[in-house]
Protein backbone atom coordinates (compact mmCIF):
# COMPACT_ATOMS: atom_id res chain seq x y z
CA UNK A 1 0.00 0.00 0.00
CA UNK A 2 1.13 3.57 -0.65
CA UNK A 3 0.14 6.70 1.39
CA UNK A 4 0.14 10.17 -0.73
CA UNK A 5 -0.70 13.47 1.40
CA UNK A 6 -1.31 17.11 0.11
CA UNK A 7 -1.75 20.10 2.42
CA UNK A 8 -2.78 23.85 0.02
CA UNK A 9 1.26 24.85 0.75
CA UNK A 10 2.29 22.77 -1.61
CA UNK A 11 1.36 21.71 -5.22
CA UNK A 12 1.41 17.98 -5.20
CA UNK A 13 0.74 14.98 -3.29
CA UNK A 14 3.90 13.41 -1.35
CA UNK A 15 4.41 9.79 -1.97
CA UNK A 16 5.25 8.61 1.96
CA UNK A 17 5.27 4.80 0.47
CA UNK A 18 4.81 2.77 3.96
CA UNK A 19 5.63 -0.47 3.10
CA UNK A 20 2.47 -2.91 4.25
CA UNK A 21 1.81 -6.47 4.45
CA UNK A 22 -1.20 -6.66 1.71
CA UNK A 23 -2.70 -9.39 3.16
CA UNK A 24 -3.78 -7.51 6.12
CA UNK A 25 -5.57 -5.38 3.82
CA UNK A 26 -7.59 -8.18 2.41
CA UNK A 27 -10.25 -7.12 5.16
CA UNK A 28 -11.17 -3.91 6.98
CA UNK A 29 -8.38 -3.23 9.02
CA UNK A 30 -7.18 -0.21 11.60
CA UNK A 31 -3.32 1.12 10.74
CA UNK A 32 -1.25 3.63 12.00
CA UNK A 33 0.17 6.40 9.27
CA UNK A 34 3.27 9.00 10.09
CA UNK A 35 4.07 12.13 7.70
CA UNK A 36 6.83 14.53 8.29
CA UNK A 37 6.13 18.21 9.12
CA UNK A 38 8.58 19.53 7.21
CA UNK A 39 7.60 17.51 4.05
CA UNK A 40 4.54 19.08 3.58
CA UNK A 41 5.25 22.64 4.95
CA UNK A 42 2.88 23.02 7.06
CA UNK A 43 2.14 26.07 9.53
CA UNK A 44 3.45 25.40 13.13
CA UNK A 45 0.94 28.91 13.78
CA UNK A 46 -2.22 27.91 12.15
CA UNK A 47 -4.66 25.31 11.76
CA UNK A 48 -3.77 23.19 8.82
CA UNK A 49 -5.81 21.11 6.12
CA UNK A 50 -4.51 17.58 4.84
CA UNK A 51 -5.82 15.26 2.61
CA UNK A 52 -4.89 11.31 2.76
CA UNK A 53 -5.67 9.08 -0.27
CA UNK A 54 -4.04 5.64 -0.53
CA UNK A 55 -3.61 2.93 -3.51
CA UNK A 56 -2.81 -0.82 -3.00
CA UNK A 57 -0.43 -2.68 -5.23
CA UNK A 58 -2.82 -2.88 -8.24
CA UNK A 59 -3.73 0.74 -8.05
CA UNK A 60 -7.08 0.92 -6.81
CA UNK A 61 -7.53 4.39 -4.73
CA UNK A 62 -9.30 4.77 -2.05
CA UNK A 63 -11.63 7.85 -1.19
CA UNK A 64 -10.07 10.89 -0.03
CA UNK A 65 -9.76 11.86 3.67
CA UNK A 66 -9.57 15.38 5.12
CA UNK A 67 -8.82 16.78 8.17
CA UNK A 68 -7.62 19.44 9.92
CA UNK A 69 -4.20 19.58 12.31
CA UNK A 70 -2.14 21.63 14.71
CA UNK A 71 1.27 22.07 15.70
CA UNK A 72 1.23 21.20 19.22
CA UNK A 73 4.56 22.10 20.75
CA UNK A 74 3.37 22.16 23.76
CA UNK A 75 0.90 21.34 26.42
CA UNK A 76 -0.29 22.15 30.32
CA UNK A 77 -3.53 21.94 31.74
CA UNK A 78 -4.75 20.85 35.26
CA UNK A 79 -8.32 18.77 36.27
CA UNK A 80 -9.06 19.22 39.64
CA UNK A 81 -12.58 18.59 41.60
CA UNK A 82 -14.81 19.55 44.51
CA UNK A 83 -13.14 17.47 47.35
CA UNK A 84 -14.05 16.45 51.15
CA UNK A 85 -12.00 15.85 54.39
CA UNK A 86 -13.49 12.84 56.79
CA UNK A 87 -15.59 13.64 59.13
CA UNK A 88 -14.33 15.14 62.77
CA UNK A 89 -16.25 13.80 65.66
CA UNK A 90 -13.95 16.03 68.28
CA UNK A 91 -12.63 18.99 68.46
CA UNK A 92 -8.94 20.02 69.58
CA UNK A 93 -5.65 20.33 68.19
CA UNK A 94 -5.25 17.49 65.26
CA UNK A 95 -4.68 16.43 61.50
CA UNK A 96 -7.88 15.11 59.31
CA UNK A 97 -7.25 12.70 56.53
CA UNK A 98 -8.42 13.42 53.04
CA UNK A 99 -12.08 11.76 52.47
CA UNK A 100 -11.97 9.20 49.28
CA UNK A 101 -9.87 9.97 46.14
CA UNK A 102 -8.53 12.94 45.09
CA UNK A 103 -7.62 13.00 41.25
CA UNK A 104 -5.87 16.11 41.22
CA UNK A 105 -4.36 15.27 37.85
CA UNK A 106 -1.79 17.34 35.24
CA UNK A 107 -1.93 16.85 31.61
CA UNK A 108 1.07 17.52 29.91
CA UNK A 109 3.28 17.85 26.57
CA UNK A 110 6.83 18.61 26.13
CA UNK A 111 6.47 21.53 29.67
CA UNK A 112 8.05 21.33 32.96
CA UNK A 113 5.74 22.36 36.01
CA UNK A 114 5.07 23.53 39.04
CA UNK A 115 1.96 22.96 40.57
CA UNK A 116 1.54 25.33 43.24
CA UNK A 117 -2.17 25.34 45.96
CA UNK A 118 -3.75 28.19 48.34
CA UNK A 119 -6.90 28.24 50.70
CA UNK A 120 -8.38 31.58 49.78
CA UNK A 121 -11.29 31.44 52.14
CA UNK A 122 -12.25 30.61 55.39
CA UNK A 123 -14.09 27.32 56.74
CA UNK A 124 -17.62 28.54 56.74
CA UNK A 125 -20.46 27.03 58.07
CA UNK A 126 -23.46 25.94 55.16
CA UNK A 127 -26.55 27.46 57.24
CA UNK A 128 -24.82 30.15 58.76
CA UNK A 129 -21.70 32.07 56.81
CA UNK A 130 -20.88 34.10 59.95
CA UNK A 131 -19.61 30.95 61.24
CA UNK A 132 -15.95 30.11 61.03
CA UNK A 133 -14.49 26.80 61.47
CA UNK A 134 -11.13 26.94 63.80
CA UNK A 135 -9.09 25.51 61.25
CA UNK A 136 -7.23 25.57 58.08
CA UNK A 137 -5.30 23.60 55.44
CA UNK A 138 -1.66 22.48 55.25
CA UNK A 139 0.30 20.56 52.86
CA UNK A 140 2.79 18.23 54.81
CA UNK A 141 5.54 16.61 52.27
CA UNK A 142 7.17 12.98 52.49
CA UNK A 143 9.85 14.79 55.25
CA UNK A 144 7.16 15.70 57.75
CA UNK A 145 7.18 19.45 56.72
CA UNK A 146 3.89 21.65 57.24
CA UNK A 147 3.33 24.36 55.92
CA UNK A 148 0.09 26.11 55.81
CA UNK A 149 -2.16 27.10 52.78
CA UNK A 150 -3.10 29.82 54.60
CA UNK A 151 -0.67 32.36 54.20
CA UNK A 152 0.61 31.77 50.51
CA UNK A 153 0.04 29.60 47.99
CA UNK A 154 2.72 26.70 48.53
CA UNK A 155 4.71 24.30 45.71
CA UNK A 156 2.85 21.40 46.46
CA UNK A 157 4.51 19.37 42.97
CA UNK A 158 6.03 20.04 39.78
CA UNK A 159 7.75 18.05 37.30
CA UNK A 160 11.70 19.19 36.16
CA UNK A 161 12.07 16.47 32.91
CA UNK A 162 9.02 17.75 30.45
CA UNK A 163 9.77 15.53 27.14
CA UNK A 164 7.71 15.14 23.69
CA UNK A 165 5.25 12.66 25.33
CA UNK A 166 1.99 13.22 26.35
CA UNK A 167 1.94 13.01 30.38
CA UNK A 168 -1.10 12.88 32.58
CA UNK A 169 0.32 12.77 36.38
CA UNK A 170 -1.82 12.07 39.40
CA UNK A 171 -0.42 14.45 41.71
CA UNK A 172 -2.29 13.17 44.95
CA UNK A 173 -1.21 9.34 43.70
CA UNK A 174 2.09 10.11 45.55
CA UNK A 175 0.75 11.14 49.41
CA UNK A 176 0.28 8.62 52.18
CA UNK A 177 -2.93 9.06 54.09
CA UNK A 178 -1.45 11.35 56.60
CA UNK A 179 0.66 13.20 53.46
CA UNK A 180 -0.45 15.96 51.18
CA UNK A 181 -3.35 18.47 51.82
CA UNK A 182 -4.48 17.86 54.90
CA UNK A 183 -6.98 19.80 57.18
CA UNK A 184 -5.58 21.04 60.62
CA UNK A 185 -7.99 21.65 63.30
CA UNK A 186 -6.86 24.10 65.90
CA UNK A 187 -9.79 23.94 68.44
CA UNK A 188 -13.56 23.64 69.15
CA UNK A 189 -15.67 23.70 66.89
CA UNK A 190 -19.70 24.06 66.28
CA UNK A 191 -21.16 20.66 64.62
CA UNK A 192 -21.90 21.02 60.99
CA UNK A 193 -20.74 20.83 57.41
CA UNK A 194 -18.04 23.44 56.62
CA UNK A 195 -16.78 24.40 52.85
CA UNK A 196 -14.00 26.20 51.73
CA UNK A 197 -11.69 27.23 48.34
CA UNK A 198 -8.81 26.14 47.48
CA UNK A 199 -6.93 27.67 44.18
CA UNK A 200 -4.69 25.99 42.38
CA UNK A 201 -1.82 27.54 40.01
CA UNK A 202 -0.41 25.34 37.33
CA UNK A 203 2.81 27.07 35.93
CA UNK A 204 5.00 26.64 32.96
CA UNK A 205 8.51 26.72 35.16
CA UNK A 206 10.45 26.68 31.60
CA UNK A 207 9.22 30.20 30.80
Amino acid sequence: MREFYSSPNIDTHIDFNQGTNVEKFLQTADFESFFDWGDLNLSTKEENEISLITYDNYGRKSNTINYSVIYQNKDLSLDVNDYRFNPVNLGGKKLISRQGDWDVKVNSYNAKCQLFAQQTSDFVLENNFNTVMNAGMIFKDENDDVRSLIDEKQLIAYDSTGGKVDKVTDVADAWDSDEGILLQLNGLNLPGEYSSELTWTLVDSDM
